[in-house]
């Protein structure tokens, strides 16, 4: 079971990195960049005493609403098993497989970290 999702991992980053050369994620960089400076901004107005928290937090929440997950480089084993158990069914183009194995693994990586 445990390969499978190694595979499909495999051709996930292969995937990302492909689109990464295309020019991809270009848009997502600046947006990402744009998403952190204005939740930044409107998280603390102070010049002195930054509550830091306060901009992490709304750092975070401000990536999410705009679509971004933090997830970490590499996937747990609990998150790979999960993966393995929920692959999609049925006979699929490469490209869906890869879309919904991407989403399985980032909708869920809270839940196994």
């Amino acid at each position: 079971m445990r390969n499978c999702a190694v595979t499909a991992i495999i051709i996930l980053r292969a995937t990302i990195l492909k689109a990464t050369i295309q020019g991809g994620a270009g848009v997502s960089t600046n947006l990402l960049r744009y998403t952190i400076a204005q939740a930044i901004k409107d998280a603390d107005k102070s010049f002195f005493n930054e509550d830091y928290i306060k901009q992490a937090t709304a750092v975070i929440i401000a990536l999410r609403k705009a679509g971004f997950e933090i997830v970490p480089n590499k996937a747990s084993d609990g998150l790979v098993d999960f993966a393995c158990d929920n692959l999609p069914f049925g006979r699929l183009k490469q490209q869906d497989f890869i879309k919904e194995l991407y989403l399985l693994l980032v909708e869920n990586s809270r839940k196994f970290p």
